[in-house]
C-alpha cells in the first residue's frame, strides 16, 4: 500500500536517499525496490505486545543517528508517529486520526467513520498531498528478484 507514496517522493524528491523503517515480516515488500536506498529492519517494534522498550529506544537512537529531515509516519500508533520524534527528525507527516498524531509536525485528518472510508494507499498519498508535493499517477508496485521470478511456473 505505500509503493505509490515511495514513487511520489521520488518522484518530487529525485536526489533524496529514501530510508524504508519495516517490520521483519514485511520488509520483503520494499527490499529490492529502485526507489528505496535502504531498509531499517525494526523487528517486532510497532506490533503491540511483541517488543520491548529496550528495542523501541534503540531504533530511535539508530534513526537519530541517520539525521533524517523528513519522515512519513504510516501507521497511526502514537508510539510510532513519536519514534521520529524521539529521533530528532524536524519535519514528521502522517495521519491522525482521533487524536494519536499528536507527536506530527504535518497531522492529516483521516477519518474514523465508516461513512467516509478511503483505500490506504490514497491516505498515504494524501499526506504527500498535504505538503504540497505533485501526485501524478502512482502505482502499486512490487520488484520480485531475479531468483524469485524464476520460482514462478510459467
Amino acid at each position: 500500500m505505500t509503493t505509490p507514496l515511495l514513487e511520489v517522493l521520488q518522484h518530487n524528491y529525485p536526489q533524496a536517499s529514501i530510508t524504508y523503517v519495516a517490520g521483519s515480516w514485511s520488509k520483503v515488500i520494499v527490499e529490492h525496490s529502485p526507489v528505496v536506498n535502504r531498509v531499517i529492519d525494526c523487528g517486532t517494534v510497532g506490533i503491540p505486545g511483541r517488543y520491548m522498550l529496550r528495542e523501541y529506544f534503540h531504533l530511535a537512537h539508530l534513526l537519530r543517528r541517520s539525521s533524517f529531515d523528513l519522515a512519513f509516519v504510516l501507521d497511526r500508533s502514537p508510539m510510532l508517529t513519536l519514534l521520529p520524534w524521539l529521533a530528532g527528525v524536524p519535519r514528521r507527516v502522517g495521519p491522525d486520526s482521533l487524536g494519536r498524531g499528536f507527536s506530527l509536525t504535518d497531522r492529516v485528518p483521516v477519518s474514523a467513520s465508516p461513512q467516509h472510508l478511503q483505500h490506504q494507499a490514497e491516505i498515504y498519498l494524501d499526506l504527500a498531498r498535504a505538503i504540497g508535493l505533485s501526485v501524478d499517477a502512482p502505482r502499486m508496485r512490487f520488484v520480485p528478484t531475479s531468483e524469485e521470478r524464476q520460482k514462478v511456473p510459467p
